[in-house]
């Protein structure tokens, strides 16, 4: 297993035999921390339940509401 702390920047892994020789077996897992993930999750949770209630509560207000003709 490698693990090591990312500084930004760009990035290039380079897999390979230690003999240079063919196939080449990897396997691959990659893991993030993303401070802000539960933020921007609840935002669009709140953000989903206002346009969903803005989508049933509006028409039946128009419906709901007497007819002036």
């Amino acid at each position: 297993m490698l693990a090591w702390p990312v500084k930004s920047g760009t990035w290039t892994v380079v897999v390979m035999n230690a003999d240079g020789s063919r196939p080449v077996s990897l396997r691959v897992t990659v893991a993030a921390t993303l401070p802000a993930l539960p933020w921007l999750a609840f935002g669009l949770l709140a953000g989903g339940f206002l346009v969903g209630a803005t989508v049933v509560v509006v028409p039946l207000r128009r419906v709901s509401r007497p007819s002036d003709r």
